[in-house]
């Protein structure tokens, strides 16, 4: 009668051994993804065809600061302009000085890069500190229908309510003193850098904008 042959701790483990593998073969939830199985497998993620045209969004129409850019209004339709031409550069601290009497004030108060839809003074001095203080920088915001000029005269940040009507004829009216009114915020700012006012204790310089960006630095998007 021959004894039962006792297997060697080492061949049980190499049953288990695969045992295991087999079982993990077996169950695709466990494997690890390979170039093929990559390839089979339905995708979760987005391409994005840039050649393809803007569609449209059910989002609340909004004006972003990232809108603002250098325009061009002439004869037709108003013209976007390269921001690393030096009449751009001329733009972001002087605002458009061409005739622009066919253009919508709105549009052309949002194409001055010294021009802020829906800012607070709050964040208008931020604006004027973080750019130096220097004296005569100034920006014009609109919030909560008012117009306000903030600007900086001797090391301080003061704030200036533009006064704003219309007349019987639909003309729009721009004013700081009682004396003088303008049909658009660039006249008011043309004026104001060669004249002083009588509330306006000195002249204005340099519109405060976001800085240019160059085709050839880096862009960094926002999540």
């Amino acid at each position: 009668m021959s004894l039962p042959h006792r297997r060697l701790p080492s061949d049980v483990a190499h049953d288990l051994f695969k045992t295991l593998i087999g079982r993990f073969r077996r169950d695709d939830t466990k494997r690890s993804l390979s170039t093929g199985d990559l390839a089979d497998r339905e995708s979760d993620y987005m391409i994005i065809d840039y050649s393809q045209a803007p569609t449209t969004s059910s989002l609340t129409p909004h004006f972003d600061d990232c809108d603002r850019v250098p325009m061009r209004f002439g004869k037709g339709s108003p013209c976007l302009m390269k921001q690393y031409l030096s009449s751009a550069r001329q733009l972001m601290l002087t605002g458009s000085q061409e005739k622009v009497d066919d253009v919508p004030l709105a549009d052309l108060h949002r194409s001055q890069l010294w021009f802020y839809q829906d800012l607070n003074t709050t964040k208008a001095e931020r604006l004027l500190l973080r750019t130096g203080c220097e004296e005569g920088s100034f920006v014009i915001h609109n919030f909560a229908t008012q117009y306000v000029l903030s600007y900086v005269h001797s090391a301080t940040i003061h704030h200036i309510r533009i006064g704003y009507s219309v007349k019987e004829n639909g003309e729009a009216k721009f004013r700081l003193d009682i004396d003088k009114s303008f049909k658009n915020l660039c006249d008011l700012v043309s004026y104001y850098r060669k004249h002083k006012g009588f509330i306006l204790p000195m002249r204005l310089k340099n519109g405060v904008s976001r800085p240019i960006r160059l085709n050839h630095a880096p862009l960094r998007t926002r999540a």
